[in-house]
C-alpha cells in the first residue's frame, strides 16, 4: 500500500512537472506575442502620426492659398466666374478661381476664395485699390 502511494505520487509529481513546462512554453508564446502587438501598435502609432502631419501640412497649404473677401454684395450663389470678374475690373489683377465658398449667414456673408498662391499674391499686392469701398480682402 504504501509502495502504491509512493508510485501515485512520483506520477503526479512527473504530470506536475509536464505540467509546469506546458504552462512555461504557454507563458513564453504568449509573452512573444503580447511583445509583436506592441511592436505593431507602435508601428501603427507613428503611421497614423505620420499621416496626421502629411494631412495638417496639406491643409495648411491649402489654407495659404485662400482669401476672404468680405463686403462684396452676394446675390444667390457666386460662382467662381463672377468672382473673377469682379477681381479683374476692382483690382485689375486677372486670377483662375479654383472654388468659391459663401461663409456666414444674411448680414455677415463672406466669400472664401482658392486660388493659385502667385495669383493670391498679386490679388494681395493689389487690394488697396478698392480704395474706399467697403469691401475687404484678407489672408484666410
Amino acid at each position: 500500500m504504501m509502495t502504491q502511494l509512493m508510485e501515485e505520487m512520483k506520477q503526479l509529481r512527473e504530470e506536475n512537472r509536464g505540467v509546469k513546462k506546458e504552462l512555461q512554453t504557454i507563458n513564453g508564446i504568449l509573452e512573444r506575442e503580447r511583445e509583436e502587438c506592441t511592436e505593431k501598435e507602435r508601428s501603427f502609432e507613428e503611421r497614423i502620426n505620420n499621416l496626421e502631419k502629411k494631412l495638417e501640412k496639406k491643409e495648411r497649404q491649402e489654407r495659404r492659398n485662400n482669401s476672404i473677401i468680405t463686403g462684396m454684395e452676394i446675390r444667390g450663389k457666386t460662382d467662381a466666374k463672377k468672382v473673377e470678374k469682379f477681381l479683374k475690373k476692382e483690382i485689375v489683377v486677372e486670377v483662375k478661381v479654383l472654388e468659391t465658398i459663401i461663409i456666414g449667414k444674411e448680414k455677415s456673408k463672406k466669400i472664401l476664395v482658392k486660388t493659385l498662391w502667385e495669383e493670391k499674391q498679386g490679388v494681395m499686392k493689389n487690394k488697396n485699390k478698392l480704395g474706399g469701398k467697403r469691401i475687404y480682402i484678407d489672408n484666410d
